[in-house]
């Protein structure tokens, strides 16, 4: 989700640019149309992110406890950063 706030900010960067050089006559006002879909595209994936966060976490909730309700009004926050670790496999080991 950091990923796609980042992207909401810098299509609102590039909009508030493009609308100066528009103004000053550079670029022509298509292009603050153009940067307009921009920002709208990113803040349309900054809810989509959003929205499958809040579903991942409450499908984990039902997934750990018999009591939703008692969890629901819940944050899970990580208490470490995940890590993947490589795990050695031998191919012959499988047979």
């Amino acid at each position: 989700m950091v990923v796609q706030q980042k992207a909401v900010e810098l299509a609102e960067r590039l909009l508030f640019e493009t609308k100066k050089k528009v103004e000053v006559g550079t670029l022509a006002p298509l292009e603050e149309k153009k940067a307009e879909a921009e920002r709208e595209s990113a803040r349309a994936a900054l809810i989509q992110a959003q929205y499958l966060s809040t579903v991942a976490e409450s499908t984990f909730k039902n997934l750990i406890t018999d009591n939703f309700s008692e969890w629901n009004r819940k944050e899970l926050i990580p208490s470490e950063k995940l890590e993947a670790v490589p795990y050695p496999s031998d191919l012959a080991d499988t047979g």
